[in-house]
């Protein structure tokens, strides 16, 4: 059985992560983890451990669903083109 929960707390007004929790469970495989960031020190807490991290730091959720409305709207309007895959691939969602 697979039981996957993923939660990503997000500054409203700066669009960027401050807490992220994951917890996997799928057949005996467990993963628990947190992550606390520190957008001002470019910096997050994994667990205990710190890391260095880029300016404007995405974790996994909330990059996807800050950057999905956009890709969303672009389809929409049939404004998918080339250079947007391609910038896509170079930067991701």
């Amino acid at each position: 059985m697979v039981r996957d929960k993923y939660e990503s707390y997000i500054d409203e007004d700066a669009i960027l992560p401050w807490l992220f929790i994951r917890r996997v469970n799928e057949g005996g495989y467990k993963i628990n983890q947190n992550q606390i960031y520190s957008q001002y020190k470019n910096c997050v807490d994994s667990d205990g451990k710190n890391f260095d991290t880029p300016a404007n730091v995405q974790d996994m959720i909330s990059a996807f669903t800050t950057r999905a409305p956009w890709i969303f709207h672009m389809l929409k309007r049939e404004i998918f083109s080339s250079s947007l895959v391609l910038w896509i691939m170079k930067y991701g969602l």
